[in-house]
């Protein structure tokens, strides 16, 4: 990425007093995955509409003005005017992705396509946003502002540069804290993060003074203790919920990280005179009966 250049070029400037003052209209806003029918493998455009879209998980190549992109979870991409591109996905990689299109009065005129790395998820909380505001007023309001900042920031990162860039781990990190009710493997993160198995459980316990296992662990069970409090839901419903593959294996976990099983806790923190307890989570290796799983 370059660094930011001593004089800001003209063409920004021009962009930003676009985006902010012209009129803007979102066209399409929708969140989807790879079994949408929403998705085209072949070459196409939007004649003077700017697409925009989050990968929050996934991989693709794409071909957009003659360029290809590799594209992976956290990117943006934003696709100029009447760009004609086609998303090529990886059929083995689950994908989710949220896609917007704005128009704005007389164009903007990107010159080339944009990708950028989401950093401390200011991206996903700024598209999933706009989704949100979008479905709830029909396309007015805030979805448009929100659309704004997306491309400011867009603007911003690509043309000034984009400073404290994601290493292999912190999107790891990302990856675990969004997924980590689903099912993960030790191998998944290390494709995630281009390194081997090996190489990544070396660094993430270096880094963060724990093992991914124990991390992972940890974030079910705080996740589980939170659904025993407040909701009715079994273990068995609370033990799948969190990402757990047996109810058994998420007993023995929880009662290893809080010294009592989740019938107990659940005992002591619903009952008439209970009094808060701040059970901190102990450190303790717990292995997956399905190995290499988490």
């Amino acid at each position: 990425m370059c660094s930011r250049p001593d004089i800001v070029p003209r063409s920004f400037q021009d962009k930003v007093e676009i985006i902010r003052n012209r009129p803007l209209e979102i066209t399409f806003c929708e969140w989807f995955d790879e079994k949408s029918d929403i998705w085209s493998d072949k070459m196409h455009n939007h004649p003077q509409v700017i697409e925009m879209i989050y990968f929050r998980t996934g991989k693709a190549q794409i071909n957009v003005s003659s360029e290809w992109l590799s594209v992976s979870l956290y990117d943006v991409i934003i696709y100029p005017e009447g760009a004609y591109h086609q998303e090529v996905l990886f059929p083995s990689a689950a994908q989710e992705i949220i896609c917007i299109r704005v128009k704005i009065n007389g164009g903007l005129g990107l010159d080339n396509p944009i990708q950028l790395k989401d950093q401390n998820q200011v991206f996903n909380w700024l598209f999933q946003k706009t989704h949100e505001e979008y479905k709830r007023m029909h396309g007015f309001g805030m979805a448009e502002d929100y659309a704004r900042m997306i491309l400011l920031t867009c603007m911003q990162q690509n043309y000034l540069g984009q400073s404290g860039e994601k290493d292999h781990l912190d999107v790891v990190m990302q990856y675990i804290d969004d997924h980590f009710y689903e099912e993960i493997s030790i191998n998944q993160l290390a494709e995630i993060a281009h390194v081997s198995d090996a190489y990544l459980s070396r660094c993430f316990k270096r880094r963060h003074g724990t093992s991914i296992i124990k991390y992972v662990n940890m974030l079910r069970v705080e996740a589980a203790k939170h659904m025993l409090i407040s909701t009715g839901d079994s273990i068995n419903e609370i033990s799948s919920t969190v990402g757990f593959q047996s109810p058994k294996y998420f007993s023995r976990v929880f009662k290893n990280y809080v010294d009592m099983s989740p019938t107990e806790f659940r005992e002591l923190n619903t009952s008439d005179n209970r009094s808060p307890v701040n059970n901190c989570l102990k450190i303790n290796d717990e292995a997956d009966p399905q190995s290499g799983r988490v």
